[in-house]
């Protein structure tokens, strides 16, 4: 298993299922700005999507001529066998595909996030509790924001400092790599200077 982060803005995302934990997708999906299709039988009573949200409903059953021009289709139905079936037909389409019952044949398997201002922590404990999950990606972002996050914010700005001003090759991708063991000092030095001298042109 490869772990990456998808960006899904202005993507087209397939929701099949319209249950609570589908809607919990939904509304995910939507607030990364994905273009979100649902197909369900009916609309779930006090669904809420947010103002602006694109979000188009096909009241009709699953059939797979709604998966071509997806680039992610989402299982979300409470049957595995269905869920299956779609999986499948989104792998045959050459389109990533995710679960909500064990599948697998999914090629994308949804981890619990947390997000400070400076890093990110994906967690996921293989099915056995996405509550867990979601609950460890907290703790661990926080005792990781609360050492890292101002060393983090001064390597985000010496890095950029460094690829501004130096060509790539090899001194630049030297430069790279010691970053991480320079003094907070210095990164701060280099990060002012870089800063100052763009100021200037």
């Amino acid at each position: 298993m490869i772990c990456v982060g998808l960006s899904l803005r202005g993507c087209p995302v397939l929701v099949v299922g319209a249950g609570p934990a589908a809607q919990r997708k939904i509304l995910e999906y939507l607030s990364e700005g994905a273009f979100v299709t649902v197909c369900a039988l009916e609309k779930p009573e006090g669904f809420a999507p947010p103002d602006g949200a694109r979000l188009l409903w096909r009241l009709e059953p699953y059939g797979a001529h709604l998966v071509p021009g997806m680039m992610l289709v989402h299982a979300a139905t409470n049957d595995a066998a269905l869920n299956e079936q779609i999986v499948k037909d989104a792998r045959r389409f050459g389109i990533l595909s995710a679960s909500m019952t064990a599948c697998g044949a999914a090629s994308v398997r949804s981890m619990a996030a947390f997000e400070t201002p400076q890093l990110c922590v994906a967690v996921s404990t293989k099915g056995a509790s996405p509550a867990l999950a979601a609950s460890f990606a907290k703790t661990t972002a926080q005792t990781l924001s609360a050492e890292w996050e101002s060393r983090l914010a001064l390597l985000r700005r010496a890095r950029t400092c460094v690829k501004e001003h130096c060509p790539p090759g090899a001194m630049r991708t030297a430069l790279l790599r010691s970053l991480d063991q320079a003094p907070e000092h210095c990164l701060l030095q280099m990060a002012q200077s870089g800063e100052e001298s763009a100021q200037t042109r």
